[in-house]
């Protein structure tokens, strides 16, 4: 295998590392080993960062945790009261310090804010038993 050849990467883009064997097949010639230790260097630094961005990711995803089993636990409710047709009153969190109060009246859908990308709100219409399941 030689220094010069691109890394395979997987299908996310992350280049695959080199496992070196023997060495000697990796490397032709002294003047080639500097050149490699930076090339397996910055490797190095690339999956460092990866694995911060991924680190990040996971613990963005954790602190979502409670407003998902607060939306769960509110569509459950829901559908606990699908038999009554009678409106009720909810008062729902808007951000941390501000809340609203509304009347709810029997429904069979739901709405649910998944967040802002970029220009776009998204906003996820389920129907039913669909509130909970992955598919609609």
């Amino acid at each position: 295998m030689s220094a010069s050849t691109s890394p395979q990467t997987n299908p996310r883009g992350i280049p695959l590392a080199p496992f070196v064997d023997e060495v000697e097949k990796y490397v032709d010639s002294r003047e080639d080993i500097e050149p490699n230790l930076r090339k397996f260097q910055e490797m190095i630094a690339k999956y460092q960062f990866m694995e911060a961005n991924t680190q990040r990711r996971a613990a963005g995803l954790r602190d979502r945790i409670p407003d998902i089993q607060k939306t769960l636990d509110t569509i459950c409710f829901l559908k606990g009261r699908k038999s009554s047709s009678k409106p009720f009153e909810a008062t729902f969190e808007l951000n941390d310090t501000l809340y609203a109060r509304a009347n709810i009246p029997a429904t069979e859908e739901v709405y649910l804010w998944l967040g802002a990308c970029k220009r776009n709100a998204v906003l996820l219409r389920r129907r039913g038993r669909n509130a909970t399941q992955g598919k609609t």
